[in-house]
């Protein structure tokens, strides 16, 4: 793992350089293939970050970075986007449940496939190496939790019906 360097009174840490020491990052590998892995130093304390997968490939068409490559591609006027089209890919990337980052990332590589002379069809084809690199989905429970909460929600407001239905006749 990283280097931790030794701190002094003040917090500053002693010799080497501030960032470097902050941060390490390293790769290894696991069953799941490469991962990276951070280690963050405060004083003389370590801790790993949880792996997040690096260069998983588009595994189909139901992938959303693929979705929106496509749907960007499809959009691109030329190599540009207009606003109202950007403010679509965006919400698109949202409901696909990607990070503002990430769906302006995707969009990126799509645009800078069709600048280095794609056709605006092929783009998410030509760009799927570097869309390997962008992360998935938020791994935050995400539309499972969204439906347990509304089957739950459900299943409420029917026990408080049936109570006041009981009730009235």
């Amino acid at each position: 793992m990283g280097q931790v360097m030794p701190m002094n009174r003040s917090g500053r840490i002693d010799g080497g350089a501030a960032a470097s020491a902050l941060v390490s990052k390293e790769a290894v590998t696991d069953r799941a293939g490469p991962v990276a892995r951070l280690r963050l130093v405060k004083g003389d304390d370590a801790a790993s970050v949880s792996p997040h997968p690096l260069g998983v490939p588009v595994a189909d068409a139901s992938d959303p970075r693929w979705v929106l490559a496509v749907r960007t591609g499809e959009l691109l006027q030329g190599t540009l986007l207009t606003p109202e089209n950007r403010r679509r890919l965006s919400h698109l990337g949202r409901i696909l449940e990607l990070s503002s980052f990430d769906t302006n990332l995707i969009i990126a590589i799509v645009q800078d496939q069709a600048r280095r002379g794609h056709a605006p069809s092929a783009c998410a084809a030509a760009g799927e190496r570097q869309l390997a690199f962008v992360p998935g989905p938020q791994a935050r429970g995400g539309k499972g939790r969204r439906v347990a909460t509304t089957l739950a929600l459900v299943g409420l407001l029917i026990a408080v019906e049936a109570f006041f239905l009981h009730w009235v006749l």
